[in-house]
């Protein structure tokens, strides 16, 4: 039996433990006190408490190792510890055994001669062993010692046990604050409804998207937000879907308190309780209202263009099938006006892409006042535009509406300070006649608005089939030129010019020509066009300065003193902010070359810009060029500038030479041009002579040099080389 004292130690040292608990956070340290004092309360050597694996720590445990040997060996290792909670039945023992042996203890362990283990028992199950070892008088445990250690351990249990509901309810509040906080700074709006659809609660971003408080939505929910009261069957559509499937989503319109409608995404979960009955009802609610403006956007970019805010082609092309289906039905025919702007890259470079595009805006604008009911405009890209005409009644209707849209496009169009002056060219096709669909309508107005723009700008034009083939033609033609230069297709032919004092080749013009693959030799009237089109005039243009120099040093190489080379320079060349870096870097590496060769460019390109042309022209001749003004006569040059240009030759062009012997105006303008030559210190050369007359007279008005038929055709580099090398003066007699 326990002593009154032994109880009253044993009561005082459970409260101290209990009170400890009470207020633990560290149980290990706690626990361990708590052995210790039992063991003094036993009068135990050793003890220890092994905690076994529970729901709050899922691993073995050891706390309050109790005592040591003398040689400092702990006798409660965790392996013998773990292996006493497994096998040691929960009783008391008194026997001698050793442990050491049997469990890997240090090798000189003392025996362990008495024993007691009790479990810790509580509501909740087992939660681990007391142990306790060897009295210090050497003598066994009793039964008094049990009946202590046994009340410690139902204590020790219950205090446990307390411990771990206090954390299980922790962990449930930690859960429940989290739920709230997770609910009130969703970034979606939440309520939860009963049963009934009676709202309980709302989060701030409820009332934040929709403007209303808990009690101003209460039952009236969902119809107080509805955007359309009148839809109440579209919510008991939506309770019974609920009811079958125990959620719904979808998007609706709603109203805001401020009377504002926005559309909603809106997800809905009914909630059971224990007897699978529906409790109440959860709503996840998300403005979409960007997400749609976007949607918007997204849907008016693929159909409009962004610029004019005309329909693309993509539309255009939808609109004009819907009038084929229609009027396939009707028998009705209708037009589809391809226009573009003309020279409209001209504007672009002159002024820039701003400019440009501002006035593309207003062209748009211009058109659609031009429309008539029902009919579309549509930007199909670049400074290409198409319409649809239903209100006419043949092609005379037609013509006078092109005329009136290419006369409101001709008023000047006001940009800031200044006034731009453009015209426009218009192909017409028509429905059924020039096609059966929307694809083949749009195609042959294009064909015939390029072949309007080919034959004379500011006009229009019908489609006509063998238009359309030459369109085809061209098209083919440019996606060749594009290769033709990497294909190295590209070829010098020479055309001698003759001097009349000696007859004598003294220069060549160098004319390009295209050696296509399965066209032969192509002239270049009918690529040079497309070259300046498609941006590749300045890629080829410095290919025939490169190619010519490498002639040039050619014929040094194989000692022929070579003539001067002229070089054709186009406006897209001579007017690009690297054409003098160009000219100076051929020059580099090639440094004889200069005094053998000569640029031409047409009085036109002079005359655009005449102060600019006489600074470029300067730094031409201070390279050591030779620079001639070809086709002259044509334009309108200022004799002012003209004396001031740092020019050695004028060309008379051939349109006077051709009737010079028949023509007395022309005549009298070739008279003019060689006087003016003369004059200014220039030498004056004729382009295309084809007779003897026409060289006659040229000689008797003192002309210095001439080119043509007469003398000899644009030959291959070859011919032209044998010529230079046996005989370069030319003979009259064979000139009939």
């Amino acid at each position: 039996m326990c002593s009154l004292d032994q109880l009253n130690q044993l009561l005082q040292a459970t409260n101290t433990l209990i009170q400890a608990l009470s207020m633990a956070t560290a149980r290990e340290v706690l626990l361990g006190d708590g052995i210790s004092a039992l063991s003094l309360l036993v009068n135990a050597r050793y003890g220890a408490i092994v905690m076994t694996r529970d729901a709050v720590a899922d691993e073995l445990i050891t706390y309050g190792i109790s005592g040591t040997y003398d040689n400092g060996a702990m006798l409660f290792t965790p392996t013998l510890l773990q292996s006493m909670s497994t096998a040691v039945e929960p009783a008391s023992f008194d026997s001698t055994m050793t442990f050491s042996t049997a469990h890997n203890i240090v090798a000189d362990a003392p025996a362990v001669t008495s024993l007691l283990v009790v479990p810790i028992i509580s509501s909740s199950g087992l939660f681990g062993h007391i142990y306790l070892c060897n009295k210090q008088d050497q003598s066994s445990f009793n039964d008094i010692d049990q009946q202590l250690v046994c009340n410690f351990a139902s204590s020790l249990a219950l205090v446990l046990d307390n411990i771990q509901h206090r954390h299980a309810k922790e962990k449930a509040e930690e859960q429940t604050w989290l739920h709230a906080k997770a609910f009130e700074n969703s970034t979606e709006a939440v309520l939860i409804t009963d049963d009934e659809g009676t709202a309980l609660s709302i989060n701030q971003t409820f009332s934040r998207m929709t403007g209303y408080a808990l009690h101003e939505v209460n039952d009236s929910f969902p119809y107080l937000l509805t955007a359309n009261r009148k839809r109440r069957s579209f919510y008991v559509q939506i309770c019974h879907e609920l009811q079958e499937h125990g959620f719904w989503n979808g998007e609706m319109v709603y109203r805001r308190k401020n009377g504002e409608i926005f559309p909603m995404w809106v997800s809905l979960s009914a909630i059971k309780n224990d007897q699978d009955e529906t409790s109440h009802y959860v709503g996840l609610l998300s403005d979409i209202s960007e997400r749609k403006r976007f949607q918007k956007q997204i849907q008016y970019l693929a159909c409009y263009d962004s610029l004019t805010n005309l329909p693309n082609r993509a539309l255009f092309i939808d609109r004009t099938r819907q009038l084929v289906s229609n009027n396939k039905r009707t028998a009705r025919q209708f037009a589809i006006l391809s226009i573009n702007i003309d020279q409209f890259k001209n504007i672009n470079d002159t002024y820039g892409p701003a400019v440009g595009d501002r006035l593309l805006q207003k062209f748009a604008r211009r058109l659609q006042h031009s429309l008539g009911d029902g009919d579309t405009a549509a930007r199909l890209g670049g400074d290409k535009f198409g319409m649809t005409v239903t209100a006419f009644t043949c092609s005379d209707n037609l013509a006078v509406i092109a005329v009136n849209i290419l006369d409101a496009l001709a008023r000047p169009f006001k940009m800031n300070k200044r006034e731009l002056y453009i015209t426009a060219s218009i192909g017409i096709s028509c429905y059924p006649a020039d096609g059966q669909d929307a694809a083949t309508l749009i195609k042959h107005a294009e064909a015939a608005m390029f072949h309007a723009k080919s034959q004379q700008r500011n006009h229009f034009q019908f489609y006509q089939a063998e238009v359309s083939a030459n369109r085809s033609k061209r098209v083919r033609m440019e996606a060749d030129l594009l290769h033709a230069l990497d294909h190295h297709e590209f070829v010098l032919h020479y055309q001698p010019k003759v001097c009349f004092s000696s007859w004598r080749i003294n220069s060549v013009e160098a004319l390009i020509r295209w050696q296509h693959p399965e066209q032969g030799l192509i002239a270049p009237n009918e690529f040079i066009p497309l070259l300046e089109e498609c941006g590749l005039i300045n890629q080829v243009g410095e290919w025939a300065l490169l190619t010519a120099c490498a002639q040039i040093n050619r014929w040094l190489d194989e000692g022929i003193t070579p003539p001067k080379v002229a070089i054709n320079v186009s406006a897209h060349q001579f007017e690009k902010e690297d054409f003098i870096h160009t000219l100076a870097r051929v020059l580099e590496d090639n440094h004889n070359c200069a005094r053998y060769l000569e640029i031409e460019i047409t009085e036109s390109i002079l005359m655009r810009d005449a102060p600019q042309a006489s600074r470029i022209l300067r730094r031409v001749r201070d390279m050591g060029v030779h620079i001639s003004v070809d086709d002259f006569g044509t334009g309108y040059s200022s004799l002012a500038y003209l004396s001031s240009f740092p020019i050695d030759t004028l060309k008379i062009d051939r349109t006077f030479i051709q009737s010079v012997t028949e023509n007395h105006h022309d005549a009298t303008i070739t008279r003019s041009v060689v006087d003016l030559a003369h004059s200014l210190g220039l030498q004056a050369l004729a382009e295309g002579i084809e007779t003897r007359a026409q060289l006659d007279f040229l000689t008797t008005l003192g002309c210095d040099a001439g080119q043509g038929f007469l003398f000899s055709k644009p030959v291959e580099v070859a011919i032209l080389t044998e010529r230079l090398r046996h005989a370069r003066c030319v003979d009259l007699a064979e000139c009939v």
